[in-house]
């Protein structure tokens, strides 16, 4: 039985990782992350809808050569995501947080703002996905959780398979390089030569005018927003491992009460969700994602 304080860990975890980062939509299939200063493709297999590749995969070579050629909304410096091979040069494996390779990889340090892997921090902190293995004791999932790509936001043709990184494999560069997959939420590293997918990327914001909010409004969604800033569907999978994860005395009805309390939970976050939406469609259209 695994006790309480590991549960109070997990919500510890959830909490300190959530960071404050929002996705907005610059229009022209630009998405920008406000956290990192980057924009993102808002179509996340680009080589397949531009028909330079017929299913997007592309070796380590061909998907760089690709991202730099890119001219795309009015800017030619796209580029593939960055990553640090921090610790010891290549793979410092780990099931749970805290290194570059395995699952639930560092992301971003939010003291001194330094960004340790671009796609990881999509995967976990824009998107809120998970691991195939618990980011607490490292613990594999199995079928307990909904893990891999569920929450795709506001990107399109988003795949729950392996990314590049623009990255060589320090220990064996010439013949591998870092990519992540999505998938299991594993970083690591691959031969050049398979296929895998390629997001583009660039340094910076798009020069997109917004449609701003009538100032009330405005008001009021900033202020919910700062009271509900987890998805909904981040909510609900993380309470599910709480539920399965603590078993309680029996007769005390622990886990009728932690039921109950699950679905009022769930009817809050569904109603101010709701509420984001709506914000959403006053704002006009997807131009800011809540």
């Amino acid at each position: 039985m695994k006790k309480l304080f590991t549960t109070v860990t997990l919500l510890s975890v959830l909490l300190s990782t959530q960071g404050h980062a929002e996705l907005i939509n610059r229009g022209g299939g630009m998405i920008y992350d406000t956290i990192l200063n980057i924009t993102w493709m808002q179509d996340a297999n680009y080589a397949k809808t531009s028909g330079y590749s017929r299913f997007g995969l592309m070796q380590f070579d061909e998907a760089n050569a690709w991202a730099n050629s890119l001219n795309f909304g009015g800017y030619d410096d796209w580029r593939l995501p960055t990553l640090q091979d921090t610790g010891q040069p290549g793979c410092d494996l780990s099931y749970s947080r805290g290194t570059d390779c395995g699952w639930n990889s560092q992301t971003y340090n939010e003291n001194t703002g330094e960004v340790y892997s671009e796609l990881a921090y999509m995967f976990y902190d824009n998107l809120g996905n998970l691991a195939s293995h618990d980011p607490v004791d490292g613990d594999y999932l199995g079928g307990e959780v909904d893990w891999g790509v569920t929450d795709t936001g506001p990107f399109l043709n988003l795949q729950n398979a392996s990314y590049w990184t623009q990255l060589e494999y320090a220990p064996e560069h010439a013949s591998a390089a870092w990519g992540f997959d999505a998938y299991v939420g594993y970083q690591g590293a691959n031969s050049k030569g398979n296929g895998l997918y390629a997001w583009a990327v660039r340094a910076g914001d798009v020069s997109v005018s917004q449609v701003p909010l009538p100032s009330a409004l405005w008001l009021f969604g900033v202020s919910l927003l700062g009271l509900f800033n987890i998805s909904r569907n981040r909510l609900n999978r993380h309470i599910n491992i709480l539920v399965q994860d603590y078993t309680f005395p029996a007769g005390d009805g622990g886990n009728e009460k932690v039921m109950t309390e699950y679905n009022q939970k769930k009817r809050k976050y569904d109603k101010n969700n709701q509420l984001g939406y709506a914000l959403q469609g006053v704002e006009n259209s997807e131009n800011q994602r809540f």
